[in-house]
């Protein structure tokens, strides 16, 4: 009988913890509330999609753009079944045609992200390579072909990953071909040495003399490109903010296009901001003389312009920046994103990632959408005309010590290693 007392309060105790008091159990159910909304927001659930938007209303672009490779495909493809029927008098006439391209439009319209369309395609062809450079306003006339060299400085990088023996065989066919010219090439594309192996030098010196050294430097570049593409076949070369561009440079692009000596496919895209671009600046006068060139040198030229966003390409990019299920829950949203940012698609993406930050549109977790109220996002912006001047006052509230470093990071250029910034 003692033992049946006994135990009588250990099953007590027992049922007890097996079913907690209604205040234990809402302590646990918030608890795996307050998990859930973490689980969530560590998920980006609640953060706009802004990397699923993608190129919107470019359609009759990107297929001008992959008409262009296509084409120099296919001229390609043509020749390598003539190769051996070539003989020696064909031997050095470019039977292939080379592609030039001009994207042009006002900045933040896509034109980078137009060009990177064929990027994939490019990167599918066996022995392909698509590199980038860009040119910067604070370069100048002091670093003469600098956009360019970026490029070339990307591609020779990504060979030394990919195939480091066919790059020293490049390098060693190099130096038998310029000799020592080769050192002042090296001044200009620095990684060119990883392709020198034992032939490797650093004892040039510019010494102020860049003037003189242009038709030299001109020279080794032809000879370069010639290597290249006859390893890489297509090259494809984007160059960005070509209105930057020093004349030097865009004499160099002339070269490489016009030369009827490299008979292997080479397509060079070039973007530039059209609205910093007149008829008298270097580039135009550059494009009108490749115009008239074309047919004499055999290659192709084409112009695409990009330009703004219209209201339901706005529209768009909102409905896949939210994941909306369509498109009229958004359309008057669409129609004050576009009132305030004209449609450039980079403003449009700021304007939206600002009303986020205001949290002027907010996402409820339990409806799984968006919430906002128009009326008071017109409100709230109605004092700017436009996102450029929301972008400034943004800026303006930032602390002093950010700003110092926004300063002090933007004197490094475009692009620049996040280490170098700390040393400083």
């Amino acid at each position: 009988m003692e033992s049946d007392d006994s135990s009588s309060p250990r099953r007590a105790s027992s049922k007890s913890y097996l079913r907690p008091s209604r205040s234990l159990q809402l302590v646990e159910q918030s608890s795996r509330s307050k998990l859930a909304v973490e689980r969530l927001s560590e998920l980006t659930i609640n953060e706009l999609k802004i990397h699923s938007i993608g190129l919107v209303g470019r359609e009759k672009e990107t297929k001008t753009l992959q008409s262009c490779l296509t084409s120099m495909m296919d001229q390609k493809v043509a020749e390598d079944k003539n190769e051996t029927e070539m003989n020696e008098t064909t031997i050095g006439i470019s039977k292939v045609k080379k592609e030039l391209v001009f994207i042009k439009g006002f900045s933040g319209v896509g034109k980078t992200s137009l060009a990177r369309t064929i990027k994939r395609k490019v990167g599918s062809i066996r022995g392909g390579y698509y590199v980038e450079g860009k040119f910067d306003l604070n370069e100048g006339k002091d670093q003469p072909y600098s956009g360019i060299a970026k490029a070339y400085c990307e591609l020779i990088q990504e060979l030394h990953t990919n195939n480091r023996d066919m790059l020293l065989e490049i390098g060693e066919k190099l130096c038998e071909l310029i000799g020592s010219e080769v050192e002042p090439l090296t001044y200009l594309i620095p990684e060119l040495e990883l392709a020198l192996g034992e032939f490797s030098t650093s004892s040039y010196s510019d010494e102020g003399n860049i003037d003189g050294m242009q038709e030299r430097w001109k020279y080794s570049f032809r000879v370069l490109t010639r290597l290249l593409t006859s390893y890489v076949k297509p090259l494809v070369i984007v160059i960005d903010d070509l209105q930057w561009a020093d004349k030097a440079s865009l004499d160099l692009i002339e070269t490489l296009i016009t030369d009827s000596r490299n008979i292997n496919p080479l397509m060079i895209i070039g973007c530039y901001r059209s609205n910093e671009v007149d008829e008298t600046s270097d580039l135009a006068k550059s494009i009108q003389s490749l115009e008239e060139k074309k047919s004499q040198f055999g290659f192709n030229i084409t112009g695409i312009e990009v330009e703004s966003c219209g209201t339901s390409e706005v529209n768009e990019m909102i409905v896949k920046m939210m994941d909306a299920d369509d498109e009229e829950s958004t359309r008057d949203l669409a129609d004050l994103c576009f009132q305030r940012t004209l449609g450039n698609p980079f403003f449009v993406i700021e304007f939206m990632s600002m009303l986020q930050r205001a949290d002027m549109i907010q996402f409820n977790i339990g409806t799984m959408k968006w919430s906002y109220d128009v009326s008071v996002i017109e409100g709230a912006t109605f004092s700017t005309s436009n996102v450029a001047e929301l972008l400034k006052s943004r800026m303006e509230q930032m602390p002093a010590d950010v700003k110092l470093l926004l300063q002090v990071a933007a004197c490094l250029g475009p692009t620049f290693r996040v280490s170098i910034l700390e040393t400083l």
